[in-house]
């Protein structure tokens, strides 16, 4: 069975949202850049290690991603997601600050989880 795309669909983007279509205007420069770099990251982390941030509220998400920016101190998204697809450990400080959760008081269903890389 194949699977075809018209160009009038919208493209969803995170979380779900349509980013693209023919009544929805392309995002600025700036803007549009920072979003297919995070797009692009949270893809390698899924790829590469069954990680996915996806369906996280982008708001929420982008501050986390430019919080481990910061921690990690590289330049851009871009150099973030290449520092968390070579190096491991960083991508368990990626997990830390992109996983963390407000107002959650107990682990999860069914007792405790954790992040195990095998290098």
């Amino acid at each position: 069975m194949a699977l075809s795309l018209s160009i009038e669909q919208p493209r969803p983007g995170i979380a779900g949202r349509s980013e693209c279509g023919p009544n929805k205007k392309m995002l600025g420069g700036r803007e549009e850049l920072e979003r297919i770099e995070i797009e692009l990251l949270l893809e390698a982390v899924v790829r590469r290690y069954a990680v996915d941030f996806r369906d996280y509220l982008y708001p929420s998400l982008r501050r986390r991603v430019w919080a481990a920016v910061r921690a990690e101190q590289v330049s851009s998204i871009s150099a973030l997601q290449e520092r968390v697809l070579r190096d491991p450990r960083c991508l368990e400080r990626f997990v830390g600050t992109c996983g963390k959760t407000r107002g959650v008081t107990s682990g999860p269903a069914g007792g405790t989880s954790s992040l195990r890389i095998e290098k």
